[in-house]
Order: structure tokens, then C-alpha cells, then sequence
């Protein structure tokens, strides 16, 4: 019998989930039968098998990738090489990232999320105080994040964040999530109304959701 972590709450019913680390957690019904819940797992051997396969290739993809003269990085959706040369810091010129030539391998990465943050900062900021003027409404402050499944949010207090990531992503996807976000201004909720205020800004709004979870995937590798 595969082994797994069993979570009882008022719930209703059973749900599987594999954790990043492998690990299979099963949610239950605080007075679900052992026996019931051991053959939901059993019965779902073949979904966790397929979920453990991906989540092992994403690893892989994230312990091999590294960041060199034949590396492509992402940039507002497009894919773009990387070079080195006389440069202070991570920088995007001439259609290509640079990197200064004398940085170690292994501060890279960690430089390349610098640039990330500060780009993501100018953007989306821009974007914001944009579609504020379109929908009528304000953001108090706009936060940059490290979130690596959570776009974007809102708070009651007026506070728009957003992941760094999302300059991973076309621009028609990052303005989703910035109206998305800032409809929150006027519901805070997911209910027929909001989404009626998203529809009334972005009409294809559900095709800029698909184009966004493209994306999701190479998320994991920075």
C-alpha cells in the first residue's frame, strides 16, 4: 500500500494531492473509514503515478538548467539569448540579456531575479495606473512578490501585488492579471458582478487565462 499523509477536516468529501517533494497527502472527511480511504488512494494509483512523472521532469529541468551563452530567458512572453560582456549588472539590450562577463555561474540566477524585480516594478506599475484610470478606481500601492503560484493579489486596504514572474508572460496576459486585481477594487470577491467588471475591460478575458497558464511551467525553473 502506497504510504501517505492523511489531513481530517469537515469536509466532504476525499481529495488527492502530490505535493512538490513527491509526497502523496489525502484530505478526508473527519469520520471517513480507513478501509474507504486506502482504496481511493488505491483506485487513484494510476493518476498518481502520471502527477509524480511530472513533477520529477520538473526537477530535472530545474536542476539542469544554468545560465550560459546557450541559454534562452524569457522576456514579456518572447525567448531571448544571453550574452556576456562589459556590463555592470544584468541588463536587456539589442534583443538579448547581458550578463557582465566576469559574474561566477553561481550568482546568475539570483542576478537575473534582480532584473526581474526591477522591470516587473516599472511595468506593472505602469499598467496599474493605467487600467485605474480605464475601470475608476485606485491603487493605494503596488507590490512586487517572489510567489511563484499566485499572479497577483488585492487587498481591502487598496494594495495591488504581483509576482515578478509575470514578466515571464505576454503582455496581454499581464494586463489580465492587472485588471483582474484591480476589479477587486470594486468586488472582492469572484461572484457574476466582478466578473462582469473584467469582461467590461477585456472582453477575451478567458483566452488571456489560457495564454497565462503556458507560462506556468517554466515558472519553476528560476
Amino acid at each position: 500500500m502506497r504510504d501517505f499523509t492523511l489531513i481530517r477536516t469537515q469536509r466532504k468529501t476525499l481529495a488527492l494531492k502530490i505535493r512538490k517533494d513527491g509526497a502523496v497527502e489525502v484530505r478526508a472527511p473527519l469520520r471517513c473509514p480507513k478501509t474507504i480511504i486506502d482504496k481511493f488512494v488505491s483506485d487513484h494509483e494510476d493518476w498518481i503515478v502520471k502527477k509524480m512523472e511530472i513533477i520529477d521532469e520538473k526537477l530535472r529541468q530545474k536542476e539542469e538548467f544554468s545560465i550560459n551563452e546557450h541559454t534562452k530567458l524569457l522576456l514579456l512572453g518572447r525567448e531571448f539569448p544571453v550574452a556576456f560582456g562589459n556590463v555592470k549588472r544584468v541588463q536587456f539590450m539589442g534583443d538579448r540579456f547581458w550578463f557582465p562577463e566576469s559574474m561566477p555561474e553561481k550568482l546568475r540566477l539570483n542576478a537575473l531575479i534582480g532584473f526581474y524585480k526591477k522591470a516587473a516594478r516599472e511595468h506593472l506599475t505602469s499598467r496599474v495606473d493605467y487600467f485605474s484610470t480605464v475601470i475608476g478606481v485606485n491603487a493605494d500601492k503596488v507590490s512586487i512578490t517572489s510567489a511563484r503560484t499566485r499572479w497577483g493579489s488585492c487587498s481591502s486596504r487598496g494594495t495591488v501585488s504581483f509576482s515578478w514572474r509575470l514578466m515571464l508572460a505576454y503582455e496581454g496576459a499581464i494586463d489580465y492579471v492587472v485588471v483582474h486585481e484591480l476589479c477587486h477594487r470594486l468586488e472582492m470577491n469572484h461572484s457574476a458582478l466582478f466578473w462582469a467588471h473584467v469582461a467590461g475591460v477585456l472582453p477575451d478575458y478567458k483566452q488571456r487565462q489560457k495564454v497565462l497558464k503556458i507560462i506556468q511551467s517554466r515558472v519553476d525553473l528560476y
